[in-house]
């Protein structure tokens, strides 16, 4: 039997939960500091621009979805008393926190961002890497690969995540956060080629 070449790849896309750093990273350590510290952050930035376009946004999809369910939480109109409007918003995001979600984008999950971002400046956030990632990743740019992550979330906070992590400064990675249609697209284009390869294995 001959022996194949392996064509070298001009680049190499990683997942940042799954490949880089574990699913119960996300869940244990970034969701949990939401539910730890949300109420701290909201108490700093209340009258911050930022902050007031977040909630705006997050009632507005709020008072949608309550339209199909009941059960979502309501968050407080502008006009009512600050600690209202603060308690409700609490109550909303820790509602969404305990439902299953995809990776498509809400107000919600860009609030989410926002305290992880939060977390990180004040040095509360530390990412946790797979032991075996900077190895592979020095290994592969050795090689002339470039490396990417494939990400919904914003490049800011990406980076953020691989310059504060537990094997130190690693935005040496590449990154772009490229966006949930292209993750589907090549999930159907996987899906698309397994079966045409399946097809002409029977042939």
């Amino acid at each position: 039997m001959s022996r194949k070449e392996l064509i070298k790849p001009k680049a190499i896309l990683v997942r940042m939960f799954g490949v880089l750093a574990p699913h119960s990273f996300k869940e244990d350590q970034l969701n949990g500091f939401v539910r730890n510290n949300i109420k701290a952050y909201i108490d700093e930035q209340w009258g911050d621009g930022d902050l007031w376009e977040s909630i705006v946004a997050m009632k507005h999809e709020s008072d949608v979805e309550r339209e199909t369910n009941s059960k979502v939480p309501r968050i407080a109109n502008n006009c009512e008393k600050d600690e209202d409007i603060k308690q409700t918003v609490i109550e909303y995001v820790l509602y969404q926190l305990q439902q299953p979600h995809d990776d498509s984008q809400s107000e919600y999950r860009t609030f989410y961002t926002h305290l992880w971002d939060y977390g990180y400046t004040k040095q509360q956030l530390k990412t946790e890497l797979y032991q075996d990632v900077v190895a592979a990743i020095n290994s592969w740019k050795a090689k002339g690969i470039d490396i990417y992550t494939i990400s919904s979330y914003k490049e800011l906070t990406v980076q953020a995540m691989l310059k504060n992590t537990n094997i130190g400064d690693v935005t040496n990675v590449s990154t772009s956060a490229i966006c949930k249609h292209l993750i589907r697209f090549l999930a159907i284009y996987r899906t698309y080629y397994c079966k045409r390869s399946e097809k002409r294995r029977l042939r």
